[in-house]
């Protein structure tokens, strides 16, 4: 027996028998929780008194010889379990100097294995002072500009970006130290078969000129859904009426192009096309394209014509709103997978910005650390 720290595992091989004969072994892995068995390709011949060792080095749990259970021989084979192809975890850079000296980043033993918690321990920071830790997926670019960046801007002199900071949440610094715990979910199939987007296009500046775009496939100017704003920035000098107010919120002289915020009716969208191909298509949570619902632009579900607010113009939808949308996306596509019907699944969540906007369930899953899952291993 010994305990894979790579993986948050003990690992044990075990003899089998029939009747009072031993004939093989298996592998079994405790998570905490509940044992499971290991099943791969191939594995050592049956056999006891073996030597089962963690190997910190390499993340892998080595087994060495033992005695095999026919013709009275000992076996001199050595055998390495764990994860197919294991995961690392490397440190690069070097913190910016601060009144604490240079920060320091480091996961020790701790590996980014699915389904485990990754151990970050971070030194060096400016005691007792609030510390965010962050995600980034590029290290060329982060929101259009070049990294790394030049942090001296924002009273940082010597510092660089050197991560885009896609995603970020703060982490409990005491005198100087702060632990991080990244929880990884255990979801292999979106690893194996998910498709990885790297390049963002926007077609328009604002939210209904951008959505009717991707809608249909058109840019907002041909759409003529050009507009900036709905309180009247668009408007001459002189076209106030003589109202002060109004006449003060004239911004440009340019005559400006007509424009509409209705999807226009004869824009050929996603959901027209799919359907043609014998698609049932529905549209859930924020829609902000006009006041035709979604029924009138090729959708055969959908939760009305509604903007940021939700159907009851609620200045906080979520998360009620949130929870409703993915329900009703999840309903309607594992009924066109029971029925056996190709579907095209539009959601749109109503971004959240506070944690107050997330059940108090939800929190407390993601804070808990994920156990009872095994991630796939091999001899």
């Amino acid at each position: 027996m010994a305990y894979d720290a790579a993986r948050q595992r003990t690992v044990r091989r075990v003899p089998t028998a029939v009747g009072t004969t031993h004939v093989g072994a298996q592998t079994w892995e405790w998570n905490g929780v509940d044992w499971a068995q290991g099943t791969t390709a191939t594995q050592p011949s049956g056999r006891g008194q073996t030597a089962l060792a963690f190997d910190s080095l390499r993340g892998r749990a080595v087994l060495f010889g033992g005695a095999l259970f026919w013709g009275n021989n000992e076996a001199g084979d050595t055998w390495e379990f764990g994860a197919a192809t294991p995961a690392t975890c490397t440190a690069f850079g070097a913190g910016c100097a601060g009144v604490a000296g240079s920060p320091s980043l480091t996961a020790g033993a701790s590996r980014p294995v699915l389904g485990q918690t990754l151990q970050v321990t971070m030194n060096g920071l400016p005691p007792n002072h609030s510390t965010l830790t962050g995600l980034g997926w590029s290290n060329t670019s982060f929101q259009a500009s070049p990294l790394p960046a030049d942090l001296g801007v924002l009273g940082a002199p010597g510092c660089a970006l050197r991560i885009s900071p896609d995603l970020t949440w703060p982490v409990f610094n005491w005198a100087g130290s702060a632990n991080w715990a990244l929880a990884i979910p255990n979801v292999p199939g979106l690893v194996a078969q998910g498709m990885r987007l790297a390049s963002l296009y926007v077609a328009a500046p604002r939210c209904t000129l951008t959505r009717a775009s991707f809608l249909t496939g058109v840019g907002a100017a041909k759409l003529y859904m050009t507009y900036v704003s709905e309180g009247g920035q668009e408007r001459r000098v002189g076209q106030g009426g003589g109202r002060a107010a109004d006449d003060a919120a004239v911004t440009t002289k340019l005559i400006p192009p007509a424009s509409t915020t209705e999807l226009p009716t004869d824009a050929t969208t996603i959901a027209e096309v799919l359907h043609g191909a014998g698609y049932r298509s529905a549209h859930f949570g924020k829609w902000h394209v006009g006041r035709a619902t979604p029924a009138a632009h090729g959708f055969d579900e959908h939760g009305g014509a509604n903007s940021n607010q939700g159907p009851g113009r609620d200045p906080q939808p979520n998360p009620e709103q949130g929870t409703m949308i993915t329900d009703r996306g999840l309903a309607f596509a594992k009924a066109g997978a029971a029925a056996g019907t190709p579907f095209y699944l539009q959601p749109s969540h109503r971004g959240g910005g506070s944690e107050d906007e997330s059940r108090p369930e939800s929190r407390q899953a993601l804070a808990a650390e994920l156990r009872g899952l095994r991630g796939e291993s091999a001899w």
